[in-house]
């Protein structure tokens, strides 16, 4: 399922995003050295704030089924509550 691309993404592909997020959230979960970049967090606060609710709403479901509840994602134990600590990464870093 495929979230077409729109122009407050331009200057990061959703993939791009999907990576980002998913880099961010897991160095700071504790479960990996992803990503550490503050600059990066608050582009991605920036990207997010900027999309209507609704696009803000598809991005993110996209974000979490790529993440933790793709078929792939799944076979490898992620599940609803890797989605739901997504959700609870994005309100305290104030992304939503």
């Amino acid at each position: 399922m495929a979230v077409p691309l729109t122009a407050t993404q331009q200057s990061l592909s959703l993939q791009e995003l999907v990576k980002a997020i998913g880099g961010l959230l897991a160095h700071d979960r504790g479960t990996g050295t992803e990503i550490q970049d503050p600059q990066l967090k608050a582009h991605i606060r920036q990207v997010l704030r900027s999309m209507s609710d609704d696009e803000r709403r598809q991005t993110i479901a996209h974000v979490a089924i790529e993440l933790y509840l793709s078929d792939e994602a799944v076979k490898t134990s992620c599940g609803l509550e890797d989605a739901a600590a997504l959700w609870e990464w994005l309100v305290f870093n104030r992304m939503v």
